[in-house]
């Protein structure tokens, strides 16, 4: 016995690209999977049938056999919805975030960055009225946006931002962990180290930690290069990506407390890392330089 045919409503888009979609649940459940396709976020996605705004509470089952327009507008309320979602709370849209103490005190953007939607950080870039594109967290790390993309391994919000006019915090360090090189080296994240490398605005390739001498380990920390980060922290494809890139120079680099990369992994028994520093071309022809 053939299985009954589901139903479907018929679903056209923005761009005038028409599908199908089963008449089954609620709209928020129609409204997911049509964000899911436009890769957006569904508090984003009006459904329109002929020119009345469906209302939440209209049966699914009868739109059935009938078309429905899906109009993607972002706009302020629906950015901070949507935001609420992903449990971030503002009063406002240049508010800090009122949430559980783990999120609490970044911006919009911030947030935005954090859930790795690229509509809601582009809405947020291009909104007039947001004024906090370059502000840090005020939490005590001192990130930025990009800080947070590179941290999370999103090489995509990464080169939104990089490439956003608005955008003047690329080279900005951090509280304790340096730029955005340094924490995507540290966290492995390679597709967002090589983003940091081929960017020509990113011209922080080669700087260093610059660490308070008030914090116990500041002689560890300052004058770190992404190249230490990678080293201690075990990342051996980010080392040799960064010792095999031209734009990094740093290969000789010492903290304060006397240490180079080589010495770093040999301290975190690294010792694949250490050895492959050690008789990198671009570290032995520096070392020649030197003699």
């Amino acid at each position: 016995m053939a299985a009954p045919m589901c139903e479907k409503v018929t679903v056209r888009m923005m761009s005038g690209e028409v599908t199908e979609i089963p008449a089954v649940g609620t709209l928020a459940d129609l409204r997911q999977i049509i964000a899911q396709s436009a890769q957006t976020c569904p508090e984003f996605v009006r459904l329109l049938r002929g020119e009345d705004v469906l209302e939440e509470c209209i049966d699914v089952q009868s739109l059935a056999d009938s078309e429905v327009f899906a109009l993607v507008t972002p706009s302020v309320p629906n950015l901070l919805k949507a935001l609420r979602q992903h449990e971030f709370n503002f009063r406002g849209l240049n508010e800090r975030s009122t949430s559980a103490s783990k999120v609490r005190g970044l911006n919009v953007l911030h947030a935005a960055v954090i859930t790795g939607k690229l509509d809601m950080i582009r809405f947020t870039l291009l909104e007039e009225d947001f004024d906090g594109v370059n502000d840090t967290c005020s939490d005590g790390s001192g990130y930025t946006a990009l800080h947070l993309a590179a941290s999370r391994g999103l090489v995509d919000v990464c080169l939104e931002l990089l490439a956003c006019p608005q955008v003047t915090h690329q080279n900005a360090h951090s509280v304790k962990d340096g730029t955005a090189l340094h924490v995507a080296a540290q966290g492995g994240h390679l597709a967002v180290v090589l983003a940091l490398l081929d960017c020509e605005h990113f011209t922080a390739v080669n700087e260093v930690v610059v660490a308070d001498q008030w914090r116990q380990d500041w002689r560890e920390r300052y004058g770190q290069t992404a190249l230490h980060a990678a080293a201690r922290s075990g990342r051996k494809d980010v080392a040799k990506m960064l010792l095999d890139h031209p734009r990094f120079t740093s290969v000789l680099a010492y903290t304060k407390a006397f240490k180079d990369a080589e010495k770093m992994a040999e301290e975190a028994r690294q010792t694949e890392i250490a050895v492959m520093i050690r008789n990198h071309p671009k570290v032995l022809k520096y070392r020649r330089a030197q003699a």
